[in-house]
């Protein structure tokens, strides 16, 4: 009622039912862990892999971490990925990752 760009506007509140479905691009398959420094284009680097093997971003954490010899970047992401292209995949992340100068881990999930 205070805000005069919304004068004679009606305002309705009501709950928003969200239901999560998920197909399996939605469950991660394998844990990808990234370490080294920080450099433009790094994300779309290493997603432009995962488009190429029609891998899925389930979670995605980036940051920043001090360390002895200054700050290390930490990409932490949890995909989904095929299991007849998991292996090429993740090979093809490591190869782009050391390309990077970047260390490469992963696990399955």
């Amino acid at each position: 009622a205070e805000v005069p760009d919304l004068k004679g506007c009606d305002v309705a509140v009501r709950t928003f039912e969200y239901g999560a479905t998920h197909d399996e691009t939605g469950r991660a398959t394998h844990s990808v862990t990234f370490r080294g420094g920080d450099q433009p284009g790094l994300l779309a680097r290493l997603t432009e892999v995962l488009l190429d093997f029609g891998a899925n971003i389930v979670r995605l954490n980036a940051e920043r971490i001090p360390g002895t010899d200054g700050n290390a970047y930490v990409t932490a992401c949890d995909i989904a990925v095929a299991q007849e292209r998991a292996h090429a995949c993740l090979a093809a992340l490591a190869n782009t990752a050391g390309q990077l100068q970047l260390t490469c881990d992963w696990r399955q999930l």
